[in-house]
């Protein structure tokens, strides 16, 4: 090993650790959008109560997307019937839009009423999750920590992916990566079959 490689891996592996750093507790930015300040008020308590100091509320559409396209956020609440955009409208912007920083963002669809039509709508845009208010402390922090463990665990595959990227060869990179995203489909499959048959 020369000593370029040897410092090349020592950088890789300071940028995996000060990126894990920056995604745990409680640096973790999360956004909540709603029209209702009080569900704001509500989500913000629940997420200090796990020890989440960053969350940033907006109450419409526009502002939404505006603060999408300025910050990145790990897990978004948003509720569908909004005024300006919808939730759905929102949703297909942060997810679809170049300039949106929110790609990867995990979408936790609130809503007051539920119906199997416009959950299955929201998960085909791109909704990790989907829950009806009122919502109980136990289904919120089910939600939450479902998102919050498929955000970290992709980010942290991909840092490991690209490192690995840098160090094998092309042939045995790429077809690791066939495999995984093809993993990564079933697993996204499965979990959209669950939510939607705990809609039925």
């Amino acid at each position: 090993m020369t000593e370029e490689n040897a410092e090349n891996i020592w950088l890789d592996v300071q940028k995996i650790q000060q990126f894990l750093a920056k995604i745990t507790p409680p640096n973790l930015p999360i956004l909540i959008i709603d029209d209702d300040p009080s569900i704001g008020k509500l989500i913000t308590g629940l997420l200090k109560r796990l020890e989440f100091e960053n969350s940033t509320f907006v109450d419409n559409g526009i502002d939404a997307v505006e603060i999408c396209q300025k910050q990145e956020f790990s897990v978004i609440f948003l509720d569908l019937q909004l005024p300006h955009l919808n939730g759905l409208e929102i949703l297909k912007e942060i997810k679809t839009n170049p300039s949106s920083k929110c790609k990867d963002a995990r979408v936790i669809i609130l809503t007051g009423l539920p119906s199997l039509e416009s959950a299955i709508e929201a998960m085909q845009v791109g909704a990790f999750n989907y829950i009806g208010k009122p919502m109980s402390i136990e289904k919120f922090d089910e939600a939450f920590e479902q998102a919050l463990n498929d955000f970290y665990n992709q980010r942290r595959e991909d840092l490991i992916s690209k490192y690995m990227q840098h160090h094998q060869s092309e042939d045995i990179y790429q077809l690791k990566q066939e495999i995984a995203e093809k993993n990564e489909k079933i697993k996204r499959l499965e979990a959209q079959i669950k939510i939607l048959q705990k809609s039925l």
